[in-house]
């Protein structure tokens, strides 16, 4: 069995890329031979676990994203803009447990809906990939790893899962700075138009595209982008006009291909970071 996880490791840590195919095989084998190579409590048991797990922002690709999305096991607003990799997992203000974590099962609900395509990170935690007794963080254990080279063979998986991830990440950071600015063109300038000014302050990512940035309270970083001689009071503006709109689509489609190319793509993205960082590049 160590074998063949080991085999499979090398062969697709040799491809300078994987397939679609490829890379949810890799996922399907770690979380099934991970599973299988560890004894612990029964996590499921209310006397076990009092709900001490799945509080985390589990990073994904876009690959697990779409999976679980199309296949209705999560909702849009279940996944966000990733830090490390493409996405991540929300957490649900109703629990504030990870989107996964379903209160009937006492535990997380991939395990039941689709263990092959299960994030592995969290099949790593708490046992690890080294023999020996662990406890997780609300002291729930022992954990043991029944075979320490099993395990090494699904540390050297993880090992290609993570290059996987974030070369994907990496391409899709550049394919949004070539198409930013169609998108922006779109969803956000339609949910723009019915906004005042003064409630938003920037451009948030989600899984459907790109969408007004609610300010705390109030801002007047979009005021920069209103015609100075209107006579409405910019507080006062109920909805932000169309020539005001334009002026920030202009600049939102020269600052933010810019600002991902150079840095990073994120979840949100202010109009005053964006207004400093083009002063930066040397636009006034």
């Amino acid at each position: 069995m160590t074998a063949r996880i080991q085999q499979l490791a090398s062969t697709l840590g040799a491809k300078a890329d994987l397939e679609e195919g490829e890379a949810l095989k890799l996922i399907a084998t770690f979380n099934h031979e991970m599973l299988g190579n560890v004894e612990g409590p029964d996590c499921t048991d209310r006397s076990v676990c009092t709900d001490n797990c799945c509080s985390i922002m589990i990073d994904i690709p876009q690959l697990l994203a779409r999976r679980y999305i199309e296949r209705a096991m999560l909702g849009p607003g279940d996944v966000r803009r990733g830090d490390v990799f493409a996405w991540k997992l929300n957490v649900r203000q109703e629990t504030n447990r990870c989107a996964f974590y379903s209160p009937s099962l006492h535990g997380c609900r991939i395990y039941v809906d689709d263990l092959d395509a299960r994030p592995p990170q969290c099949a790593v935690y708490p046992a690890g990939y080294t023999a020996g007794a662990a406890a997780c963080k609300a002291g729930a254990g022992p954990w043991l790893v029944k075979d320490g080279a099993t395990g090494a063979a699904c540390e050297s998986l993880m090992g290609v899962f993570k290059r996987y991830c974030l070369a994907e990440r990496d391409r899709l950071k550049h394919d949004l700075v070539r198409s930013i600015a169609g998108a922006l063109e779109g969803r956000f300038m339609l949910l723009l138009g019915g906004v005042s000014p003064s409630s938003v302050s920037g451009v948030k990512e989600t899984w459907d595209g790109f969408e007004p940035l609610p300010a705390e309270g109030r801002s007047f970083s979009f005021k920069q982008f209103c015609d100075p001689g209107c006579g409405t009071a910019f507080l006062e503006c109920e909805e932000a006009c169309a020539p005001a709109c334009n002026r920030l689509l202009g600049f939102l489609k020269r600052a933010m291909p810019a600002f991902i190319a150079r840095r990073d793509m994120k979840e949100e993205y202010t109009f005053m970071e964006l207004k400093e960082f083009m002063r930066g590049a040397g636009e006034k």
